[in-house]
């Protein structure tokens, strides 16, 4: 089966020909792939501007979940994790969703289209979408055309995250520091090289 192209995922996913439900934010989980949670802290200075925002305007754009499977009466969200964490912060407690019947396969496919033209993703979360899409049966070699970079760079990434044998979530200070500068140092000369043969 021919997957879908990153723009066309997160376009089918957003269309609106299903109503909409106003959702309690409570009920609402992280996709089970989402790798951002760590990286957006409240004081975010773009979580903050969109929470005014939305304070002022409400949510323009839906989010799209899925219901829960272990969980009757609860959601896991597919599309619009900043605008479910901005909502909270402005004080809402429901926020417009569709509900659509997504596979796992089709959630990591979100994951990684919403995060691939991210400029700010950091070095451990790419590494960390990298591993997902390793496990669920990419070859590092598909991983590398999907993030425009060369096999060793995957490779190196997925090495580190095995060498400290400890999610990278959960990995805070100055060693994350430190696992954060390698990665990207790889990252950034992988570029550098690639730039270097037009």
């Amino acid at each position: 089966m021919t997957r879908q192209t990153t723009p066309s995922i997160l376009d089918d996913l957003m269309r609106a020909d299903e109503r909409i439900q106003q959702l309690p934010i409570d009920a609402l989980d992280d996709n089970p792939y989402q790798r951002r949670s760590a990286s957006v802290a409240d004081d975010d200075p773009d979580l903050l501007n969109l929470s005014t925002d939305i304070a002022q305007q409400g949510i323009i754009q839906h989010l799209v979940v899925r219901p829960h499977p272990n969980s009757r009466g609860r959601y896991q969200i597919a599309a619009g994790h900043r605008r479910r964490l901005a909502a909270r912060l402005a004080g809402l407690e429901h926020v417009p969703c569709v509900v659509r019947t997504l596979t796992d396969d089709q959630m990591l496919d979100v994951v990684f289209a919403e995060n691939y033209h991210r400029a700010d993703i950091n070095p451990i979360d790419r590494a960390e979408l990298m591993q997902i899409l390793a496990s669920r049966g990419l070859s590092q070699q598909a991983i590398a055309d999907r993030f425009a970079i060369s096999r060793p760079a995957v490779s190196n990434a997925l090495a580190r995250l095995r060498k400290r044998d400890i999610h990278p979530i959960n990995y805070l200070g100055i060693g994350g520091a430190f696992f954060a500068f390698h990665l990207l140092f790889s990252y950034s000369v992988d570029h550098l090289h690639v730039g270097a043969a037009f």
